[in-house]
């Protein structure tokens, strides 16, 4: 059938029923890395014992500088616990920091990562014009994506009616097939209007000559259905 299987985004499953393979989350991306990097921020936590233990043998402690100059792993391990009390911005100035004293022996891409991350979670809405960019050049799921996760962090009271109409466009653009699925989900879900409408979209811009037939004949049976549960709820009513 035309356009191909969309593939298995939030927006798809919400949209068009699918129940594919699970797709590790960027959150969950994220919180793998966190259990890295607090593995070695494990380490920078029983160095902070060096300088007590210099001071009980009678040598000179570590100042704050020379500390984290020595155990630049402090920085990264101080953004984590930032990041997980929402100071988004202080984890990702901390994590900068860790790259400037870390210098060739960071983990430069998975920080970058993360300091990307935090950067999204104090501003959700640049995930828009992100989206935006990506849809420009051509990376129709990537743009998808970004909304996706922008309906997802949005504050509290945000209307995302506008991206979520945009989303909705663009994926059914890029996969008319789902409006097929969509149409199926919404019949086994005992809807048979909605499937209809979804159906007439299918036919209106993604369905093939032959297609046509097999979609008109479903068509008919949620009418049929439609039909039905007037007749019923109208001989309940007497």
């Amino acid at each position: 059938m035309a356009g191909g299987c969309p593939p298995v985004t939030s927006f798809a499953r919400e949209t068009a029923g699918f129940s594919g393979q699970k797709v590790l989350t960027s959150e969950q991306g994220v919180t793998m890395r966190f259990t890295n990097f607090l593995a070695i921020g494990a380490a920078a936590s029983l160095a902070v014992a060096a300088p007590a233990d210099a001071q009980k043998n009678d040598q000179p402690a570590l100042d704050s500088t020379t500390f984290v100059h020595q155990f630049p792993e402090a920085y990264l391990y101080e953004g984590v616990a930032r990041f997980w009390e929402k100071d988004y911005l202080g984890a990702a100035r901390a994590w900068e920091q860790y790259l400037a004293k870390a210098g060739r022996h960071a983990d430069t891409a998975s920080v970058n990562l993360i300091i990307r991350e935090a950067l999204i979670q104090a501003y959700p809405e640049t995930l828009l014009y992100e989206g935006v960019a990506l849809l420009k050049a051509g990376d129709t799921l990537g743009a998808i994506r970004a909304w996706e996760r922008l309906h997802e962090l949005a504050p509290a009271g945000t209307d995302t009616a506008v991206v979520r109409q945009l989303t909705e466009n663009v994926f059914f653009q890029a996969y008319p097939l789902a409006r097929l699925y969509q149409g199926v989900a919404y019949y086994l879900a005992n809807e048979p209007g909605r499937a209809i409408s979804a159906w007439q979209e299918y036919l209106a811009n993604g369905a093939t000559e032959k297609e046509r037939g097999e979609v008109r004949g479903l068509i008919a049976a949620a009418r049929a259905r439609v039909e039905s549960e007037r007749v019923a709820a109208s001989t309940r009513s007497r």
